[in-house]
């Protein structure tokens, strides 16, 4: 699975000691951050729809919301704060990307999570 974010992400397989490194950096994110649980907690809530009558969210609208808030965590990651720029190495986007595909599948699974109870 790696190997798959490493290509969609640099538009190349990996060689091996690229891998090591990607695999690494993407390990160094994976931890789920505590304050996302706030906002699960809002889902955990429920929501009554006519339409479907549920009393839950579905867990790629929490997973959409939460990475929405996971970014915010992150202030020095946005342009607005720190300059147009900030983009301009590939270093830079390196961290960024990693740190969003590190911590994604552990967002992904807190979702599922909550939604199945």
């Amino acid at each position: 699975m790696p190997e798959v974010l490493f290509l969609l992400v640099y538009g190349e397989l990996p060689s091996q000691e690229q891998q090591t490194v990607f695999d690494s950096s993407l390990r160094e994110n994976y931890e789920y951050d505590s304050r996302l649980d706030q906002f699960c907690a809002a889902y955990d809530q429920g929501f009554y729809s006519l339409s479907f009558k549920q009393t839950k969210a579905h867990p790629m609208a929490m997973m959409s919301t939460l990475m929405s808030v996971f970014s915010s965590f992150y202030p020095e990651a946005n342009p607005a704060f720190k300059g147009v720029n900030i983009y301009n190495t590939q270093k830079e986007r390196d961290v960024h990307i990693h740190r969003i595909l590190g911590v994604a599948p552990a967002v992904a699974a807190a979702c599922y999570r909550l939604y199945s109870g």
